[in-house]
């Protein structure tokens, strides 16, 4: 469950929190993943028509991009993880949501380029703070700045 957090800013960072979410759950599911996209998107335009939606709504078409993408890179993405991860570490160990938030944070580091790197870790970053405290968004931040270094 979500932290008590502040309104969202962007519909992107709304798009990046879907995400992760969507990613959580075909890991909890193992539902096929363009099933989960849909679902979600059929959600949100849902809830965004019948209660004439004054929230903020996620770009759609970015959500779709950032969670197929990392669903479909993702043994790359696992590998870069992996990498940087401390000596007898492995991705099995860490928390469910805080692999899901690496993965689809690695994934934009590496595939989306236009994207600045200090603005993609900034925004999952603040995603962590949703989920956990103060440990966890340290390793997120450590993990997600290491990476940004090598491959930026």
């Amino acid at each position: 469950m979500l932290k008590d957090s502040k309104p969202r800013i962007s519909a992107r960072h709304s798009s990046r929190l879907k995400g992760v979410q969507a990613l959580y759950q075909h890991e909890l599911t193992s539902d096929d993943m363009n099933s989960i996209v849909e679902q979600v998107v059929s959600a949100i335009q849902e809830k965004a028509a019948i209660e004439n939606f004054k929230g903020l709504v996620p770009d759609l078409e970015f959500f779709k991009e950032i969670v197929l993408g990392t669903h479909k890179n993702r043994e790359a993405v696992d590998e870069e993880i992996t990498a940087n991860l401390s000596q007898g570490w492995r991705l099995e160990r860490l928390p469910l949501v805080v692999l899901c938030i690496l993965r689809q944070a690695v994934y934009e580091l590496r595939y989306q380029p236009l994207v600045p790197g200090p603005v993609i870790i900034n925004e999952y970053i603040e995603i962590t703070k949703d989920f956990f405290d103060e440990a966890e968004t340290s390793f997120v931040n450590g993990i997600l700045d290491a990476i940004s270094k090598k491959s930026r």
